[in-house]
C-alpha cells in the first residue's frame, strides 16, 4: 500500500499543478476582456444585472486564488474542495439555463472560448474528475518555497488585467460619445438577440429615411457575423450601422432597442423601448433647435 501511495505521490503533484495552472489560465483570460465574461454570466440569469460585473471580478480572484493555492500548496485541500464544488455549480448552471445559454460563448477562458453549453459540461466534468482523482494524494504533493510572494503577484496580475479591461472599455465607449460633440444628432441602440429591436427595426427604418433630421449613428452589438446577418435578415434593417461588442453596448445603455436625441454628450430627448414615429422624433428636433436658437 506504501509502495502504491509513493508511486502515485510521482504524479499526483504535477496533476495538481496542471488544474492549478488551468484555474489561474482561466482567471488571467477572464480577466482579459472582464466586461465580456460578465455578459456571459448575464446569460445565467442568476443574478440582478447590476451585479453581474462584480460578480465577474469575484470569480477572477476565486479562480486565480484557486489556482495559487493548489501550485504553491497553501490549503490545498481546501483548495481542491473549492475547487470541486465551484465545477460543480458550474455544471449545474449550465445544464438548468441550458437553453438560454445556446448560441453563447462559454466564456470558460473568457472570450478566446468559442465553446457553448456542450463545452462547459465536457471541459468542467474533466477538470472535476482530475480534482476528485488527486483528493485521495493531496497530502503526497509537494509545496512550493516562495509561496506569498507567488500569489501576491499573480493575485495582482489577474486584478489589474481586469481593472485595465474595465479601464479601456470604458475609454473606448467614452470616444464613441463623443464623436458629435456640439451638435444634434439621433444615436440608436440595438442588440442582435433582442426580438424587440428586430420588432422596431421597420419604424428605425422610417426614422432613416425621414429628411430634416440631424445624423444618425446607429450601433448593433453583436458577437458574430452570423448574429448581424440574421438580424439584418429578420429585422429588413436598410439604415447603416456600426457593429459593437456586446460589453460596449452595456456601457452605453442597460436596455434596447434605444433612440437617443443628442446635443454634443447630452440627452435631450429619449425613446426606450417602443420606437417613435418619424412624425414625433421631427417634433422633437424642432423644439431642440428652435430653443438652440433662442439661447443664440
Amino acid at each position: 500500500m506504501e509502495k502504491d501511495s509513493l508511486k502515485a505521490s510521482r504524479w499526483i503533484t504535477p496533476l495538481v499543478w496542471l488544474i492549478g495552472l488551468v484555474f489561474i489560465a482561466a482567471a488571467f483570460l477572464k480577466a482579459w476582456d472582464i466586461r465580456q465574461f460578465a455578459i456571459q454570466i448575464s446569460y445565467y440569469k442568476i443574478l440582478p444585472g447590476s451585479l453581474d460585473l462584480p460578480a465577474a471580478f469575484f470569480m477572477v480572484v476565486l479562480e486565480a486564488f484557486i489556482g495559487i493555492c493548489l501550485i504553491t500548496g497553501f490549503q490545498r485541500t481546501l483548495a481542491l474542495g473549492a475547487a470541486a464544488c465551484l465545477l460543480l455549480f458550474f455544471l449545474a448552471a449550465t445544464g438548468i439555463r441550458w437553453n438560454e445559454l445556446k448560441g453563447h460563448d462559454c466564456g470558460c477562458f473568457g472570450s478566446f472560448d468559442r465553446g457553448g453549453p456542450a463545452s462547459v459540461l465536457w471541459q468542467d466534468t474533466i477538470l472535476l474528475l482530475m480534482a476528485l482523482v488527486t483528493f485521495k494524494y493531496r497530502r503526497r504533493t509537494l509545496e512550493l518555497a516562495g509561496r506569498k510572494i507567488i500569489s501576491v503577484v499573480i493575485t495582482l496580475l489577474c486584478l489589474g488585467t481586469a481593472t485595465y479591461s474595465e479601464i479601456d472599455a470604458r475609454s473606448k465607449v467614452s470616444s464613441v460619445d463623443q464623436t458629435a460633440q456640439g451638435q444634434l444628432n439621433l444615436v440608436i441602440y440595438l442588440s442582435s438577440t433582442c426580438p424587440h429591436c428586430i420588432a422596431n427595426s421597420e419604424r428605425l427604418n422610417r426614422v432613416g429615411e425621414t429628411p430634416n433630421l440631424p445624423p444618425i449613428q446607429t450601433y448593433l452589438a453583436a458577437e458574430t457575423d452570423a448574429q448581424i446577418a440574421d438580424f439584418v435578415r429578420q429585422g429588413d434593417l436598410r439604415i447603416p450601422y456600426t457593429k459593437i461588442p456586446f460589453n460596449y453596448l452595456w456601457l452605453m445603455t442597460k436596455s434596447v432597442p434605444v433612440l437617443e436625441l443628442r446635443r454634443g454628450g447630452s440627452i435631450v430627448t429619449r425613446w426606450d423601448g417602443d420606437m417613435p414615429s418619424p412624425e414625433e422624433v421631427l417634433k422633437a428636433v424642432e423644439a431642440a433647435r428652435t430653443q438652440d436658437q433662442n439661447q443664440k
